[in-house]
């Protein structure tokens, strides 16, 4: 074992740096030969390694993690995790590169940048809430960038990833095909979007599962039991991508698995692509067929038969896969040793390219009458033109202010207000961009540089000795930028944040001097800001959970509970609007009109371009028998497509008080 590496255990290359840390522990004697911090830092490995797959599967049952207090639970975590490996080891400034510093400055810079252009958008706690999510990637960064053996570790993060991607592709197939054994609520119909609650969201992690698995059944070196698993997974992944219906994520699988075979190359890909690749296509031939699990009775007998029929098809595929992988293994392990199995590159690309592109034609030929029908059922414009609308949308914000963008969460109120179709959109479907026009140069330059950073670890360790585990780390960054081009995958942290870990690790091992040892005063004062950092994300997670609170309690018909808890998320939190509006409304409820019209005024103060406050306000001011037509008519022109705003302006109509009132007493209110 010359180069320290060995399969199977969590080991590096010996004695690490100027620290002269052990390898992973073999044997008791190891274990007791180590002092305290080793084993310390051994353990936290450990559990930075599990906390990749462990948040991904919580992030992705709580919506992907788009919304604030799931984030801010994910941030608060790593926060002490990563203050604990400074009080140990030093954090990152253990394991110093220079990518490392560029890319965490840039995402630290691109977290402030965000925090300002809440003062030129008008929403301060808007750009609160985004700046929690580029934190949430900051300490996913460091933390991962922590290892004490990075390289080493390197190798347990794709299993990990699969394993949680297809947990949760296996949630969102059994929630259509056998609802009676996992249930997605009201989340029943239309294309596959459970749990992740978005279907192109779900489509891409199906595809970042599928490369992860692609990688252990084709690489000869990793654990058989892991081979086997993938090989079983991957036709119940493919299945759950076809029953997304998401193009776009289509083919950034499709550019995933070309590179990593073009890069890879692993001489069991011959061997995982024959067991696998029949009853891939035999799943998503199957899966592009169904019609009524898709539709708005998915829960009707026959429905609920094609889904069975659909979960037992896919079942056997699983089982032939997993099964065909499991006797070819031996002759595999008798073969490789006398020739080689690597195909040579040309063979390789053409090969994946002509059996993804085959089984990629039979699913959209099978598909496009239930694309259609449900486009139909929907009432949605096309994808393609409305992610065109969008994007012109966001350049002209860009054009409007080049430099330092209109400011976070402004996408949503220009779109509501210029959008040529009634197409909702709080997100630009482009990273690249919304960052353009929302924070400018600025922010697009920062968040081209952090990724640029991340790309040179990647790149840098697909070149060493475990190349193929560097080229499917690789295929799984290049697939997540294409498609991060055409999608909001950074609003998701569950399909992103196994990028900055992937990252963070290989800019670990990137460093030239490991475990640099760092004075005691330096690290505790670091562990120390960590903790502190953690303070921004408690008080997100805290009003959050109590606005939530406050909502349901409102629409319960509790005004007592939610005046009580949306007060107190207000005082958490004072920037947000959402608390006001919900006072306002009780206190109209409760007949209080003066103090509604002022709660109204104080959400709009926080927020003066959100079209739901300013409806709000004209409710309020109509109850209470004050003109709502100013009001109503600014909400008009904030949402001029929208049915409420346009109802506003036909209810509040005329000027007789007693009629204001009695068309507020019944006006539907704008909140979920």
């Amino acid at each position: 074992m010359s180069n320290g590496l060995k399969v199977g255990n969590l080991t590096d290359e010996g004695r690490a740096g100027a620290s002269g840390r052990q390898s992973a522990p073999r044997s008791r004697a190891d274990w007791a030969w180590m002092d305290w911090e080793d084993r310390a830092s051994w353990a936290l490995d450990i559990v930075t390694v599990l906390a990749l797959p462990a948040l991904t599967v919580y992030l992705g049952l709580n919506a992907g993690g788009y919304f604030a207090g799931t984030t801010g639970w994910a941030a608060v975590a790593l926060a002490c995790l990563l203050a604990a490996r400074c009080a140990l080891s030093g954090g990152p400034l253990a394991n110093p590169s220079w990518p490392l510093g560029v890319g965490a400055s840039a995402l630290a810079l691109l977290g402030v940048w965000t925090l300002l252009s809440g003062s030129w958008a008008d929403d301060r706690a808007g750009a609160l809430l985004e700046a929690d999510r580029v934190l949430l990637y900051l300490l996913v960064l460091l933390s991962f960038a922590s290892i004490t053996r990075p390289r080493a570790a390197y190798r347990y993060l794709i299993p990990g990833l699969a394993l949680a991607a297809a947990f949760l592709c296996a949630a969102g197939f059994l929630s259509r095909t056998l609802p009676e054994v996992w249930s997605a609520g009201s989340d029943q119909r239309g294309w596959l979007a459970y749990p992740i609650t978005y279907s192109n969201g779900l489509g891409v992690l199906a595809v970042l599962g599928g490369l992860a698995c692609l990688h252990l059944v084709c690489w000869e070196r990793e654990r058989i039991v892991l081979r086997l698993l993938g090989a079983a997974a991957l036709p119940m992944v493919g299945a759950t991508l076809v029953l997304t219906r998401s193009a776009g994520a289509v083919i950034a699988g499709v550019v995933g698995a070309v590179l990593y075979v073009a890069v890879g190359r692993p001489r069991g890909l011959l061997t995982g692509l024959v067991a696998t690749i029949p009853f891939l296509a035999l799943a998503a031939s199957a899966a592009a067929g169904v019609d009524l699990i898709a539709g708005r009775d998915a829960l009707s007998a026959a429905a609920q038969e094609e889904g069975q029929d659909l979960a037992r098809t896919v079942g056997l595929a699983m089982l032939g896969a997993g099964g065909l992988l499991g006797l070819l293994l031996p002759l595999e392990r008798r073969v490789l040793p006398r020739v080689s199995l690597r195909p040579p590159l040309a063979v390789s690309a053409a090969l994946v390219v002509l059996v993804v592109a085959g089984i990629a034609v039979v699913a959209t030929t099978r598909g496009d009458d239930l694309v259609d029908s449900a486009e139909e059922r929907i009432g949605g414009a096309p994808t393609f033109q409305t992610r065109v609308d969008y994007w012109q949308v966001a350049l002209d914000g860009f054009e409007r202010d080049p430099v330092t963008g209109t400011g976070v969460g402004t996408f949503e109120q220009r779109w509501v207000r210029n959008r040529t179709n009634f197409a909702a959109g709080s997100e630009a479907h482009s990273l690249y961009i919304e960052t353009l026009s929302e924070l400018g140069v600025v922010g697009l330059a920062l968040i081209l540089i952090t990724l640029g950073a991340l790309s040179i670890g990647i790149v840098s360790l697909a070149r060493r000795p475990m190349r193929p585990v560097g080229a499917a780390a690789l295929a799984l960054g290049v697939a997540w930028l294409l498609h991060a081009g055409v999608d909001w995958d950074w609003e998701l942290p569950a399909v992103t944040l196994w990028l900055f870990a992937l990252g963070g690790c290989a800019l670990a091992g990137h460093a030239r001097r490991r475990g640099v040892r760092i004075a005691d005063p330096i690290r505790f004062a670091t562990a120390v800001a960590c903790l502190l950092i953690a303070i921004t994300p408690i008080y997100v997670v805290i009003s959050q959970s109590r606005l939530d609170g406050a909502v349901d309690a409102f629409l319960a018909g509790d005004c007592v509970e939610a005046e009580e808890l949306a007060a107190s998320a207000s005082r958490v939190l004072p920037a947000r609007a959402e608390p006001y509006e919900i006072l306002g409304y009780c206190a109209s409820r409760r007949g209080q009109h003066r103090r509604a019209i002022e709660m109204m005024e104080e959400a709009n103060d926080r927020n003066t371009a959100e079209w739901d406050l300013t409806y709000g306000l004209a409710v309020a001011r109509a109850a209470a028998g004050k003109d709502p037509r100013p009001a109503a008519a600014r909400t008009r022109f904030l949402n001029p497509r929208g049915l409420l705003p346009l109802e506003a302006t036909r209810r509040f109509r005329g000027s007789d008080p007693d009629r204001w009132r009695a068309q507020a007493n019944d006006a539907p209110l704008p909140i979920p």
